[in-house]
């Protein structure tokens, strides 16, 4: 135990609000109120005024990087809606069958003794990127799927897009057909 030669006697005023809050906090950490204010000094001695500017300084270090990852979060879901649109664009091109570039770029390729080195590159590298694409788009929207599996599953598309365009071109054709039929017997009939 502690010897009274080993503490210093200084008698204060302290508003009765501040000692009635101090006998609170004493009574609840089961001291005395001298307990209480000793203890509450000895904490303030051994955290000066510095350490709290250093804690005050670091938490708004941490507040203001909290801010910047919360913009750079906002940022990052922009371009992710805008990826998904992106994204969401190039699958209706897909699932259309609008197929365009790819076979403008083979029918460019048909003239490559006739053209320009740099285009025939050009038409590889647009060949590519389509073929990349519609590989990503085909993953994309079926996850389970492998590469190998992609390029198989847009081969059928293709496929039957081709199919549908043919039963489609087949059926016009004999639609103008029929149509130059009735018009020309008409015509027998009128003349």
């Amino acid at each position: 135990m502690a010897k009274q030669d080993d503490y210093a006697r200084y008698t204060i005023r302290i508003p009765k609000d501040v000692y009635s809050a101090l006998e609170e906090a004493a009574s609840a950490a089961n001291r005395s109120v001298n307990a209480e204010i000793v203890e509450r000094l000895s904490y303030a001695v051994e955290h000066p005024r510095s350490h709290y500017e250093l804690l005050l300084a670091k938490l708004h270090s941490l507040a203001s990087q909290s801010e910047d990852d919360e913009r750079t979060l906002e940022d990052a879901q922009r371009r992710i809606d805008a990826m998904a649109k992106a994204g969401e664009k190039l699958s209706f091109v897909a699932e259309q069958g609008f197929d365009f570039q790819r076979k403008l770029m083979y029918h460019v390729l048909n003239y490559v003794d006739e053209i320009p080195a740099e285009l025939a590159i050009w038409a590889y590298d647009v060949i590519s990127a389509v073929e990349r694409t519609a590989v990503l788009n085909a993953m994309l929207a079926n996850p389970d799927l492998n590469e190998q599996e992609a390029r198989k599953v847009i081969k059928e598309r293709r496929d039957a897009y081709r199919r549908e365009a043919l039963a489609f071109l087949k059926q016009h054709l004999a639609d103008l057909a029929e149509d130059e039929a009735t018009e020309n017997a008409s015509r027998d009939q009128d003349g």
